[in-house]
């Protein structure tokens, strides 16, 4: 008797340790017999209800697990086609973590510049940012923190060799698959040569002008002093002779005056003789005159006298700004007074123009606009390596400001006469 009370105990303990030992292995699909509502029988309902939820949380987990496999395949196959993307691109691409440490530059990156991935992963490319150009760099840097698309930012960047490449930058934030900040990702275009060819017609552009001045003040304007002279004769012998025709020649001779004088304002414009003998100071004082002069407006220049802007390729460029400023508030914003200063603020050059006219309104129309004489004046800006800013709104006037460091204005100079020589 006690053997057989005993055996009815061990033998469904022993199969629900053996049914344990092959759930360890996976296999939850096993369920013990219930004989009796004894306490063997609650034991074996207990064992099935466990089994069929670890079953279910088997299943689950196995679904769960193959989703993120499906999930991490994809991101991989993400990453690497983004890879390839960038491997491929022409451009220079560099991606950053957090810290601001390279996790990844493309081939192109390496060509324009000249460091290995490997000398520089996992650390920062402090030392490729010229000193000069860190507060713009510092500003980008802020700019794609906070979020924000940068683009087509121009700048200066280091090379290994030492060499400077002019670049433009644009940059945004990198997130990871749970759209989390995880670095940032900065295309480096190499302008160099961009802007090298754009200094270069800039003075092909200027030559052009300054021949075609210098023709107006040497042939134009003599000739038609000649024809005036020879009209005021006319004119003089018809009076005396009390010609009917004297009215008329009276009026010719007026127009031949009035011709003379557009042209030698017209050469004054194209070839500024002022700023070849006398330089920049003198030059925008002219400048000012002759539009008081012509537009019969208020133009004022204020220039520090003790700033002596010696680079010529800069104080042509500075001027041609200038004078394309004055045209625009004088043609299209109606100005009725215009000023115009050069001065020294801490390291920077600064040139300021401010009129009363018009302004601009919301949609962007009217003085400021997107037109040649407005693209070029930016171009000559972007040449000479300097900063431009614009102040405008609806009936308050424009204020434009031209910085550019003290520094690089030798530096230009010297770069304008090797691009010219070229």
């Amino acid at each position: 008797l006690s053997y057989k009370i005993s055996n009815s105990i061990t033998r469904p303990l022993q199969k629900l340790m053996d049914h344990f030992e092959v759930a360890g292995k996976g296999d939850f699909s096993l369920r013990m017999t219930v004989p009796s509502g004894d306490e063997i029988g609650k034991l074996a309902r207990f064992f099935n209800r466990f089994m069929e939820q670890l079953g279910q949380y088997h299943s689950d987990l196995k679904q769960q697990i193959q989703v993120r496999q499906e999930a991490e395949n994809s991101l991989r196959q993400s990453e690497q086609r983004y890879r390839s993307v960038m491997a491929s691109a022409a451009d220079p691409i560099i991606t950053y973590d957090m810290e601001g440490r390279v996790t990844y530059f493309n081939p192109a990156f390496q060509q324009v510049f000249g460091w290995s991935l490997t000398e520089c992963l996992g650390k920062k490319m402090d030392h490729f940012v010229p000193q000069e150009n860190w507060p713009e760099t510092i500003v980008m840097i802020n700019a794609i923190k906070d979020g924000r698309i940068l683009t087509a930012t121009e700048t200066k960047r280091f090379t290994k060799s030492g060499d400077i490449r002019h670049v433009s930058i644009s940059g945004a934030v990198l997130r990871d698959h749970e759209q989390r900040l995880s670095g940032s990702v900065v295309i480096l275009r190499d302008i160099t040569e961009t802007k090298k060819m754009t200094r270069q017609l800039m003075d092909i552009g200027d030559n052009v002008r300054q021949t075609i001045g210098q023709d107006l003040h040497d042939d134009l304007c003599p000739h038609l002093i000649g024809i005036g002279g020879l009209a005021s004769a006319l004119h003089a012998t018809l009076k005396e002779n009390g010609s009917e025709g004297v009215g008329l020649s009276g009026q010719i001779v007026g127009l031949i005056d009035d011709a003379a004088t557009k042209a030698r304002g017209l050469s004054r414009g194209l070839c500024p003789v002022h700023l070849v003998a006398y330089g920049l100071h003198s030059a925008l004082g002219q400048l000012a005159e002759h539009t008081e002069m012509t537009a019969r407006i208020r133009c004022t220049f204020n220039g520090d006298d003790s700033l002596n802007i010696t680079d010529n390729t800069v104080a042509t460029h500075l001027y041609y700004i200038v004078q394309e400023a004055v045209n625009n508030a004088v043609k299209h914003a109606g100005a009725a007074a215009i000023d115009i200063s050069l001065g020294e603020e801490g390291d920077y050059l600064h040139l300021l123009i401010t009129d009363d006219g018009h302004g601009i309104d919301e949609k962007g129309s009217g003085q400021v606009d997107k037109g040649m004489g407005m693209q070029i004046m930016k171009y000559r800006v972007q040449v000479i390596g300097a900063f431009l800013e614009i102040v405008s709104s609806r009936d308050k006037g424009t204020t434009i400001h031209i910085y550019m460091r003290k520094s690089e204005i030798h530096t230009a100079g010297e770069t304008a006469g090797t691009a010219g020589a070229a």
